[in-house]
């Protein structure tokens, strides 16, 4: 009898202690995914690399007759320079921005070595990007996300860039980019 009761408690600290490792490690994983840039709900998926993404149409360099990147082109010239400018400035990180709305968001302005010399990262944390309403007085995460898109224009121009110099992705799924391409195109953000 008592071996089964020494079994027993053995068992449940045994599970304790896989449960206890294991949440753990999902957390170590999940807030190293949000500080290297994660992005979606709470930033907690890994933002794909360049080849995974397909940049938005007002952001898409100009190809070669062969779908290159013309890097002769003088707009993709002029993103060069100003990536070139902004990168001692990388990574731009706020927390906690305030928006109007009472949603606090995350911007996240980065790189990651696999970048094209012309392209950056930008990342608004803590925006619910599945809802894609577009009016403020119907959805507050629009509202949030304008103001803090307004905060990145207005902190890479105290940075010497202009962020239309530049281009750039949104990290995480595709319907972050698509969400994102869809405000900054309802309110002229661009």
């Amino acid at each position: 009898m008592k071996n089964k009761k020494k079994n027993k408690n053995l068992i449940i600290v045994l599970l304790f202690i896989t449960l206890a490792v294991g949440v753990f490690s999902l957390i170590q994983f999940l807030l190293g995914n949000y500080k290297r840039g994660g992005q979606g709900q709470g930033g907690l998926n890994p933002t794909p690399t360049p080849a995974e993404i397909r940049l938005p149409a007002h952001t898409q360099p100009p190809l070669t007759p062969d779908n290159k990147v013309d890097y002769a082109s003088p707009r993709v010239q002029k993103a060069v320079e100003a990536k070139k400018e902004l990168l001692a400035k990388l990574p731009i990180y706020i927390e906690g921005f305030k928006t109007s709305v009472d949603l606090a968001t995350t911007i996240n302005i980065y790189q990651i070595p696999q970048d094209a010399d012309y392209l950056i990262h930008i990342d608004i944390y803590g925006i619910n990007y599945q809802n894609q309403e577009s009016d403020e007085g119907k959805n507050p995460e629009a509202t949030a996300f304008k103001e803090s898109f307004l905060e990145v224009k207005s902190v890479l121009r105290q940075s010497g860039v202009d962020i239309e110099d530049i281009y750039f992705v949104f990290g995480g799924p595709e319907y972050i980019q698509q969400t994102g391409e869809l405000w900054i195109k309802h309110f002229g953000l661009l």
